[in-house]
């Protein structure tokens, strides 16, 4: 995935079947992309990348 924050930053979200993402990584991520844990749980809990 790919998101771009408020000051146009392109970030990639890496993603690959059946590998997980270290939780310091996913937070430093999220933080990266001006989202909240919340925010970024309801659009992951929507998202049809990750069924």
């Amino acid at each position: 995935m790919v998101f771009r924050n408020n000051e146009a930053k392109r970030i990639v979200i890496p993603y690959h079947t059946g590998k997980n993402l270290h939780p310091k990584i996913v937070s430093s991520i999220i933080k990266d992309i001006d989202l909240s844990i919340e925010d970024f749980k309801k659009y992951y809990r929507t998202s049809t990348h990750f069924v």
